[in-house]
């Protein structure tokens, strides 16, 4: 997700958090300490259909 500085998600730092991510091609999601965070099709798409 570095190719893109809008698909960030602010997080408290210093504490622990976890990172879920559920991608399939053309999609991407993020949940973050169970929730959803970000939503996106802008997610690098290096996943090949099988």
């Amino acid at each position: 997700m570095a190719h893109d500085p809008a698909l960030r998600v602010d997080v408290t730092p210093g504490q622990f958090h976890t990172y879920r991510v559920i991608s399939r091609v053309g999609q991407m999601k993020l949940f973050v300490d169970g929730k959803l965070r970000l939503d996106t099709d802008k997610a690098d798409s290096q996943l090949e259909v099988t």
